[in-house]
């Protein structure tokens, strides 16, 4: 076992021991700086894990499976340890980002009998019936992506759709969007995969896979912009590297890169800065206020339940208008997304 592995099994490890100075006196009035250091030793596992993993190229489909486990294990205890012994107040709302759209719903359970109220932001929780949800519209996501592709391949052909986890509602809604938005297009999905865990390096093996009986595929879906850097990787591995229109999301800094290098065609861009700010907005209001603001009138299904909700407009992004939305609004510097390419940043 290597040593991203064992810090990914001592996150593991760690987490009874955090639960049990959290609901116990078993230190004393210790109790909870031991459960806060713990908590803490626990996080920089996960930050460590993946960086040494990925720098010295010790990624095994062991690390793949246990660290987003031990992750929604640490998250999932310290919340309901806090709801537990009563450390959040009522009137707090709790703002929840999922990477695992179903493991959390008993903690919002838990959070909404004491009064908490809870939002979803950017994923829904699933069957939890959370107070808000706020995200960018995702279906709205998968409909510019096959736009996008249907505008880049004209001709048509077989494209690959290489998605992120099965357990995450957004991907099902941008899926929903993208294969609506192709019905009447001459693209024809000839593979589909989901890298479970949102894990981008599950792409590459995928993509490989896929060339095998399809090497003349026209077009790759990519879930997000750092799926499609390891999709675009497999493709200059095998000089389709600028032949194959890929498209993602998100925006990263990367991705523009490779926008105007040519070998990813469009992503699209979603303002984490509004995102963010707004739920803030929401989060104090329904502190303040102890209500749903008057202003989301929308609703989305979690399940089980519609919930309440509030939706952004992603835009998508290509070299004709990187310069318009990327760098004039201030996202990412002319200099880094025009680094590898010859361009006067003057």
């Amino acid at each position: 076992m290597n040593l991203p592995n064992k810090l990914t099994v001592l996150r593991v490890l760690m987490v009874p021991f955090f639960v049990l100075f959290m609901l116990t006196d078993l230190g004393g009035v210790a109790n909870k700086w031991i459960a806060l250091a713990i908590f803490v030793v626990a996080s920089l596992t996960d930050l460590l894990d993946g960086k040494i993993a990925r720098k010295y190229n010790l990624v095994t489909n062991f690390g793949k499976f246990m660290d987003p486990l031990a992750d929604k294990l640490l998250v999932c205890s310290a919340m309901i340890c806090l709801i537990e012994k009563g450390s959040l107040a009522a009137w707090i709302v709790i703002v929840i980002i999922a990477r695992d759209c179903k493991a959390l719903s008993e903690a919002v359970e838990r959070a909404h009998n004491v009064g908490i109220r809870v939002i979803s932001y950017d994923r829904m929780v699933n069957d939890a019936d959370t107070d808000m949800y706020i995200s960018f519209d995702n279906r709205k996501v998968g409909e510019v992506m096959a736009q996008s592709m249907m505008e880049a391949i004209p001709n048509g052909g077989k494209i690959f759709m290489v998605q992120g986890s099965a357990s995450d509602n957004n991907v099902d809604m941008v899926k929903e969007g993208f294969e609506d938005t192709l019905k009447n297009s001459d693209l024809k999905v000839v593979y589909e995969a989901n890298c479970e865990g949102w894990v981008a390096e599950l792409a590459a093996d995928y993509v490989e896979e896929a060339l095998e009986e399809y090497p003349d595929v026209k077009g790759i879906m990519c879930g997000n912009d750092d799926i499609a850097s390891q999709v675009i990787q497999v493709l200059a591995e095998n000089q389709l590297a600028g032949q194959v229109i890929v498209v993602g999301q998100d925006g990263d800094l990367a991705a523009c890169q490779r926008i105007v290098e040519g070998t990813q065609y469009m992503t699209a861009f979603k303002s984490i800065e509004d995102l963010a700010c707004q739920a803030a907005e929401y989060a104090v209001k329904m502190a303040e206020e102890g209500k749903l603001p008057s202003d989301v009138t929308d609703t989305m299904n979690d399940g089980s339940y519609d919930i309440p909700a509030k939706v952004l407009e992603p835009v998508a992004v290509t070299r004709d208008n990187i310069d318009e939305v990327i760098i004039d609004g201030g996202f990412h510097r002319r200099d880094e997304v025009y680094l590898n390419t010859d361009y006067d940043t003057e």
